[in-house]
C-alpha cells in the first residue's frame, strides 16, 4: 500500500506528504508432511502470490513507473508447460509473454510459506529463461536480464521501491540467511523450451517458521544488449518434505517379461518402495505408477510387456514415531525388456516332389533349437 496525507491551510491550499508504502501480512501455506504444495497457477479463483515490481526508464532515473505498464510477473495463458496457464514476466497485459527491453526492471514474485525446523525439503519447478545476451562491451553476467530463486526469511522486507534490490543479489550471490533455490546461480537456458529444475534444502532445528518463496527477475535491457522477446517463466511448482538421504545406483538387468533392479543404500533404512511404469512422462512425482515394496536392496519384476521402455526409481522407507517417512525418490534408471520371441533363421526348403518338400531353418537369436 502507498499512504500520502495531505495538509491544507487556511486558504485552501493543499500540500501532500512524501508517500509511506507498507505491505500486510500475507497468507502462509503449512507445508508438512502430509501436505505438499502444489501451484500450477491456473486456479485464478484461490490465487495468493504477492507481485512487487518497480520499472525505471534508463534516459532518467527518477521516472519510475507501476508495473501495470511495463515488464512484470503475471499468471495467464501467454505461456505455460501444462494444462492452460504459468507465470511469467509479460508488459502492458496478461496475455503477452515478452518483455520490453527500455526499462530497468526489478520484479519479485512471493509466496508465504511454513516450514518446520530439522526438515528436509525437495523444491521442484518447470522454468524457461532465454534473456537478453550481452554484446562485447557487457561481458558481466551482472550487466545481462537475470532470473534467481530464492527462500527468503519472513523478517526481510521486500519493497523495490525503497530498495530495488539487496546490493548482495547478484546473479551468483545471495544476502546472509537468504536460502538459493537454484543452485546458486541464475536460471539461463541456450534454448526456448521448458526445463525442470529440482533442488533440496535443510531447515535447521530452531529456524523453522515463515520463509517467503521468491522468484526475481532483473532485466538490465537498455544498457546496450540484444533484445529477447523470451524472460523468464515458471510452471508447476511443488515443495514437499522427505527425510533422509535417497538410494543411489539403482540398475536394472531384464528379460523379455521380468527386470531385477538393485540400488545402493545410503542410510539405515531397511525397507524401500519402487516405482516403476511405461509412458513419455518420467517424473515420479507427477506419475501414477506402479509401487511395490521390498525388504532387501534387490527386487524382481515381473509382468512385463515385452519390448517396452520402463522408468524405474526407488526410496527409502523409515518409521518415525510411528509414522512412514520416505527419502525423496532415486534417480531414474531405464530400460527395455528384451523380444520374446525371436523369428527363426535361414529358413529353406529341399526335397521338392510333386506333392512334398522338407523345410528346415536355424533357431533365432537366444532361441533355443
Amino acid at each position: 500500500y502507498f499512504v500520502y496525507v495531505g495538509a491544507r491551510d487556511g486558504n485552501g491550499d493543499l500540500s501532500w506528504s512524501n508517500a509511506y508504502t507498507f505491505k500486510t501480512l500475507a497468507t502462509s501455506f503449512a507445508i508438512t508432511d502430509d501436505t505438499p504444495y502444489f501451484e500450477n497457477f491456473d486456479n485464478t479463483q484461490v490465487f495468493d502470490w504477492v507481485f512487487l515490481s518497480r520499472q525505471t526508464n534508463p534516459l532518467n532515473s527518477t521516472n519510475d513507473t507501476y508495473a501495470s505498464y511495463n515488464n512484470h510477473w503475471v499468471y495467464g495463458s501467454g505461456t505455460y508447460n501444462s494444462n492452460y496457464r504459468s507465470l511469467y514476466i509479460s508488459y502492458l497485459n496478461n496475455t503477452v509473454y515478452k518483455q520490453d527491453a527500455y526499462y530497468l526492471g526489478y520484479d519479485y514474485a512471493v509466496k508465504m510459506v511454513t516450514l518446520e525446523g530439522g526438515k528436509n525439503y525437495e523444491v521442484s519447478y518447470d522454468w524457461k529463461n532465454y534473456p537478453c545476451l550481452p554484446n562485447q562491451n557487457f561481458q558481466n553476467p551482472d550487466y545481462m536480464d537475470y532470473f534467481r530463486v530464492m527462500l527468503v526469511p519472513s523478517s526481510i522486507h521486500l519493497d523495490p521501491y525503497v530498495n530495488r534490490k539487496p546490493s548482495d543479489l547478484k546473479c551468483n550471490s545471495l544476502p546472509d540467511g537468504w536460502i538459493a533455490l537454484d543452485n546458486g546461480y541464475f536460471l539461463v537456458s541456450s534454448n526456448l523450451n521448458w526445463q525442470n529444475k529440482r533442488v533440496t534444502i535443510s531447515i535447521p532445528e530452531g529456524q523453522g517458521g515463515d520463509y517467503q518463496v521468491v522468484f526475481f527477475w532483473y532485466s538490465r535491457s537498455q544498457d546496450g544488449h540484444v533484445t529477447s522477446n523470451t524472460p523468464a517463466a515458471v510452471d508447476n511448482l511443488m515443495i514437499n518434505t522427505f527425510y533422509g538421504a535417497a538410494p543411489t545406483a539403482l540398475t536394472a538387468t531384464h528379460e523379455a517379461r521380468s527386470a531385477q533392479l538393485s540400488w545402493t543404500e545410503n542410510g539405515s533404512a531397511t525397507a524401500w518402495e519402487v516405482m516403476y511404469f511405461t509412458g513419455e512422462n518420467n517424473d515420479p512425482y507427477t506419475n501414477d505408477g506402479t509401487i511395490v515394496p521390498a525388504n532387501t536392496n534387490t527386487i524382481q519384476l515381473t509382468g512385463l510387456t515385452p519390448e517396452t521402455d520402463y522408468y524405474a526409481y526407488v526410496r527409502a522407507c523409515y518409521s518415525v514415531e510411528g509414522e512412514m517417512k520416505h527419502t525423496r525418490w532415486s534417480s531414474l534408471c531405464y530400460f527395455t525388456t528384451d523380444i520374446s520371441c525371436y523369428p527363426v533363421e535361414d529358413l529353406e526348403a529341399s526335397n521338392l516332389t510333386q506333392t512334398e518338400a522338407t523345410v528346415s531353418w536355424e533357431p533365432g537369436d537366444e532361441e533355443e533349437a
